[in-house]
């Protein structure tokens, strides 16, 4: 009996350290997930490092200065430091360049309106027939295979805009109809065709090529 309970006291002496540890551990934690909850921990760029110690049973994040201060405060000073530090990037950096048009960006531009129009028009045009001039079924197939990846060829565009580019895009689509429907079809535009398309294709180049500032 006693040498049964000598070794229970020797076991408690063992465990006690390891269970104040994992305690005092699981505190210090609950404490930093309370002082950052609902803001996103991004550790600085800064001279600011994390040391933890046991005192109280509560975690401790020490300053490189040597003044240990509350978990609390130091989340607070980190997150100052990240934005500061975001700021110093973005002043290294310098400001943003406008987007400048040259010889080979300006080719590339108008040769993808060309062939994403090629695609979409071609692809629609091939469902068109299958569906109501009874060409056979696998046409309408091809064509929407084609319509999937016309959606891809603007994404390649230098035009930085979403918006603006589908707009230029849908002057040179009309424009492109025109003469799809004249080639294949045997259409003969009329006179309010061609100046609708010339003005439509003059208005989307303007968009285009207009000299902007950001």
């Amino acid at each position: 009996s006693e040498l049964l309970s000598m070794t229970r006291r020797e076991q408690s002496k063992t465990f006690e350290p390891l269970l104040n540890t994992m305690v005092s551990r699981l505190l210090g934690l609950l404490l930093l997930l309370t002082s950052t909850r609902g803001n996103a921990f991004v550790p600085p760029r800064s001279a600011l490092i994390q040391s933890r110690k046991e005192s109280g049973g509560i975690d401790i994040i020490q300053l490189r200065g040597g003044d240990s201060v509350s978990s609390r405060k130091v989340m607070t000073q980190l997150d100052d430091a990240s934005s500061a530090s975001a700021v110093e990037v973005a002043a290294e950096e310098g400001p943003a360049k406008a987007f400048q048009w040259t010889v080979g960006s300006v080719a590339l531009s108008l040769f993808l309106f060309i062939i994403a129009g090629i695609a979409e028009i071609g692809g629609g045009w091939m469902v068109w027939k299958a569906v109501r001039e009874g060409k056979p079924k696998y046409w309408a197939v091809i064509g929407s295979v084609i319509l999937i990846s016309y959606g891809f060829i603007p994404t390649l565009q230098p035009v930085e805009d979403f918006g603006r580019a589908y707009a230029v895009y849908g002057g040179f689509f009309i424009f492109m109809s025109l003469i799809w429907g004249r080639v294949f079809d045997g259409m003969v535009p009329d006179m309010g065709d061609i100046i609708g398309g010339c003005l439509s294709l003059v208005g989307v180049l303007l968009m285009l090529f207009w000299p902007r500032k950001k």
